[in-house]
């Protein structure tokens, strides 16, 4: 990976057949609490891609919609932090005043994730689930990374980090909408 930035994959492997991976929250990490619920005026700002995206700095603004942090269940209210549904992108990031964290999962394969955050411990914990998909007893191996990047503080940097990624990773056939329209 470049310059500030640390990429991981996970592994579970030697299950026996009365055991499966469901999913692994991988890597988890705590955050300063956001920049309007923060008394030492240290928090930040998520840049979210939920929908079209949404800078979120006020986390119990958040609370009070449907737009919150759920644990994904079935049967589905249709409003989780899953990727691809609601989330648009495989990443978020944590805006500072002069500095961002950029995590995302550069897998090519789009599997499905859960891409969230939520108050804990007097920070935010920033989640990115990874729903296996293997059976009973069967090996989970990641075949992509999840990379964390420092760059500035603003929003469109960290963005740029999961598109330069993205044009590299299209999936096949896959058209820009100017090259249908030129």
């Amino acid at each position: 990976e470049k310059q500030g930035s640390a990429a991981w994959r996970a592994e579970v492997r030697g299950l026996d057949q009365g055991h499966v991976v469901e999913w692994l929250d991988f890597p988890l990490v705590s955050l300063p609490a956001l920049k309007e619920n923060n008394r030492e005026g240290n928090g930040g700002t998520i840049l979210y891609p939920y929908n079209e995206g949404a800078l979120i700095s006020n986390n119990d603004h958040r609370n009070m919609t449907d737009f919150r942090h759920w644990e994904p269940e079935y049967p589905s209210l249709g409003c989780y932090g899953v990727f691809p549904n609601m989330i648009c992108s495989q990443m978020q990031a944590y805006l500072w005043e002069d500095a961002s964290l950029y995590m995302g999962a550069h897998d090519a394969a789009r599997g499905v994730k859960g891409i969230d955050f939520y108050a804990e411990n007097g920070g935010i914990t920033m989640q990115m689930r990874l729903f296996c998909g293997v059976e009973f007893g069967q090996d989970f191996v990641m075949d992509y990374d999840i990379v964390w990047r420092a760059t500035d503080a603003r929003w469109e940097s960290a963005a740029e980090i999961y598109r330069e990624w993205f044009e590299t990773a299209l999936p096949p056939r896959a058209k820009k909408i100017k090259d249908f329209y030129c």
